[in-house]
């Protein structure tokens, strides 16, 4: 919606600072009528004072707030010449430029910023990325290393680790990937770096561990960090579609309470948005007002009956108030009107499960077999299973949990603690052999094998 029609004219020099030029002129013609009279009024400011580097900078950070980033990198530099000694200009500048995909630029951007301060760890950190897409390896090993001395702890601290693990795995080094991914796991359980993990473990040729990392980590977005110097931005943000985004920005940054606060002013002009409604149902929740998050979602599905994400959101909200048949009805209807939607099968299948109903819970699974992920989700229907003690279904899970990865090593050592303990002692003992013949987890296959001998001495 932001992506507006965009015309660069550049005025005539009149009045202007000295090989800088005129401000640039981009979005006046905005559907948006406050966007458009917010940067005609920067602008003519700008225009007003054609030395004042604070008021071209402030130009940019409007038309770079509201997705003219052609514009804004334009502008950015001339306050660059305007005000040399200012971080803002050539650092926001930089992102400016890469979002055009000229990254060397952005590099060169980001450098003369902290040539101007050095000591800001996410200037640091977004060199690193940069540089990686670069494949300029040892570069952004030594940018990632200076990211997380200046920000050991914290987001910035995990992405910094998790980049000099990316970087390693480019690097086929992915023993070392995997040694330094394990400790930082078990401090910060971020799906990404599961999925990070399963990359390293794929690489180092552990198939099954490769498989179990990367489902915990399915579908997780990039690694974020916070960057209040490019936040500066957000004051500028103008228009219904400008603070929208900006509100779903704030809310991926924790902050729920300012979130739900800017929706519902947003929801007083439109309140049938759907991706207004979604983030406010997800505002509420965060800020423990489940009930509030389902009545936003009620009124959703009254105008948007067949929006599957209303349907997923409503019944993972009524999961978790323990409600589950109003739960398994809104997976399924999910599952009905976006057949690729992988978690609503999943989800409802574990559901299912917990309530006993194998047949329809199995019939979920089996619809996940071509969408990818079904391995990860039989086993942990199986390991439902097994918790309330119904062997023969746990056996019936696992083996099909096997059939789909032949390779899944800890599929074949709780297949035979399964038969273990459904008394089925001979096919325990093949099953424990082929996970022994894999190799990946001999501490499981050792457990298995003693909770076998105790079985066994309890038969004799």
């Amino acid at each position: 919606m932001r992506a507006l029609v965009l015309t660069l004219l550049m005025l005539a020099l009149v009045g202007c600072a000295e090989g800088v030029g005129a401000p640039v002129a981009a979005g006046f013609d905005s559907a948006e009528a406050e966007l458009a009279e917010y940067l005609e009024e920067l602008h003519g400011t700008a225009r007003e004072f054609p030395d004042s580097g604070p008021m071209r900078g402030r130009l940019g950070l409007a038309y770079d707030a509201n997705g003219f980033a052609e514009a804004a990198a334009a502008t950015y530099a001339q306050a660059q010449v305007l005000e040399g000694h200012e971080f803002l200009w050539p650092y926001l500048r930089a992102f400016a430029v890469a979002s055009g995909g000229d990254l060397d630029e952005a590099v060169r951007a980001v450098d003369a910023a902290l040539a101007i301060d050095a000591a800001y760890a996410p200037a640091w950190l977004q060199r690193a990325t940069w540089l990686l897409d670069l494949d300029r390896l040892d570069d952004a090993s030594a940018a990632f290393e200076r990211a997380l001395e200046l920000a050991p702890r914290g987001d910035a601290a995990v992405a910094a680790s998790a980049g000099i693990a990316r970087v390693h795995l480019r690097q086929d080094r992915a023993d070392e990937a995997i040694a330094s991914l394990e400790p930082l796991i078990a401090r910060y359980d971020y799906p990404q770096l599961h999925r990070l993990l399963g990359l390293a473990f794929r690489a180092a040729g552990r198939a099954s561990d490769a498989t179990e990392a990367t489902a915990r980590g399915k579908d997780a977005p990039p690694l974020q960090w916070r960057d209040e110097r490019r936040e500066a931005t957000e004051d500028h943000v103008r228009g219904f579609h400008g603070r929208l985004g900006l509100a779903e920005t704030i809310l991926q940054r924790g902050d729920a309470h300012r979130a739900a606060s800017m929706l519902e002013s947003l929801r007083e002009s439109r309140p049938d948005d759907r991706t207004l409604i979604n983030n406010l149902s997800i505002a509420y929740q965060r800020r423990g007002q489940p009930d509030q998050a389902i009545s936003v979602l009620r009124d959703g599905l009254t105008t948007h009956p067949d929006y599957a994400l209303f349907h997923f959101n409503i019944a993972s909200l009524f999961e978790e108030a323990g409600r589950p048949a109003s739960a398994v009805e809104h997976f399924a209807r999910a599952a009905e009107l976006d057949p690729g939607l992988v978690a609503a099968h999943e989800r409802r299948a574990m559901l299912l499960m917990r309530q006993g109903q194998l047949a329809a819970a199995r019939e979920s699974l089996e619809a996940m077999v071509p969408l990818g992920g079904a391995t990860s989700a039989f086993h942990h229907a199986a390991m439902i299973a097994g918790s309330r003690g119904r062997w023969p279904s746990a056996i019936e899970l696992l083996q099909r949990a096997v059939e789909l990865d032949p390779a899944f090593t800890r599929g074949h050592v709780f297949l035979g603690r399964a038969l273990a303990e459904a008394g089925h002692h001979a096919e325990a003992r093949a099953a424990l052999n082929r996970a022994d013949d894999l190799g990946t987890h001999p501490d499981d296959v050792a457990a298995a094998r003693d909770r076998l001998a105790e079985l066994d001495t309890d038969t004799s």
